[in-house]
């Protein structure tokens, strides 16, 4: 039987941290810093670490399904994996945010253009006009 990565102690506080991170996040949530799907995202990922700290031969099982000589090297493949998948996630946010800026300009350059138009519309109404010349006018 191998021996566990880490000392009840150690254990312990990491375990304790991840709870501090996850009392974080919901924090974050309540005060509109951080919104529910990142915070399920992080939470995700919190849950993950907890779990291979908690069940220490967990790692030695991952290691025998990913067919990896060593506990970290599935650790490094698990852990390179996650920020792929954190890369990905955070890009296909930044395109949602760039096209739906792309598509608030449009439409402000569309309300402004409409205004000008209303705006000059309401300006030619107001301007008094002037008589046409007299054809005549005698001195």
């Amino acid at each position: 039987m191998p021996a566990l990565p880490f000392s009840p102690a150690a254990t312990l506080v990491l375990l304790l941290i991840c709870l501090a991170a996850v009392l974080v996040c919901i924090g974050l949530l309540g005060r509109r810093k951080l919104t529910m799907g990142y915070t399920l995202v992080w939470l995700a990922v919190i849950g993950g670490l907890a779990t291979l700290i908690s069940v220490p031969h967990l790692v030695n099982v991952l290691s025998r399904v990913f067919a990896s000589s060593t506990p970290d090297g599935v650790l490094r493949l698990l852990a390179f994996t996650t920020i792929v998948g954190f890369l990905l996630f955070f890009s296909v946010k930044v395109s949602e945010l760039t096209n739906r800026i792309d598509d608030l300009v449009q439409r402000l350059a569309l309300f402004d253009h409409e205004q000008r138009k209303q705006l000059k519309k309401y300006s030619d109404a107001s301007e008094p006009r002037k008589p046409p010349p007299a054809a005549h006018e005698e001195a």
